[in-house]
């Protein structure tokens, strides 16, 4: 999925640093049995092809817009926990890219994010 990016120079008047929200991917579990969705970074910085090391840390996610934003990394978090059920409720996910003007160089940028399912 492609991040929101900050679309004009004016957009760091606060300073060099700015923080920019996207709607992320929303999920349902079916299950059998109790179950756990866990979020990880596949590396601990974005594949670039400018040798710059954006760490995955830069991005946060949450399940509630504007808030509650945890940083990406390597290790396994949990994003929902629940009983076996035939269809849980739908879970949406949002994300918050920080941008460091004077640090991030322009260029592609790509980092895997896994999505397990686990017995708990």
């Amino acid at each position: 999925m492609t991040l929101n990016a900050p679309t004009d120079i004016s957009d760091f008047t606060s300073g060099n640093t700015i923080t920019v929200p996207t709607n992320g991917p929303t999920f349902t579990v079916k299950s059998n049995r109790a179950y756990k969705v866990q979020i990880s970074a596949a590396a601990n910085t974005f594949t670039t092809g400018t040798g710059y090391a954006k760490p995955a840390a830069d991005i946060g996610w949450s399940t509630t817009s504007g808030s509650g934003y945890v940083a990406l990394s390597t290790t396994a978090a949990d994003i929902v926990t629940g009983g076996a059920t035939a269809g849980s409720s739908s879970v949406g996910l949002f994300y918050q890219t920080t941008y460091r003007l004077l640090q991030d160089v322009p260029g592609g940028y790509s980092l895997d994010v896994k999505f397990t399912l686990v017995a708990p």
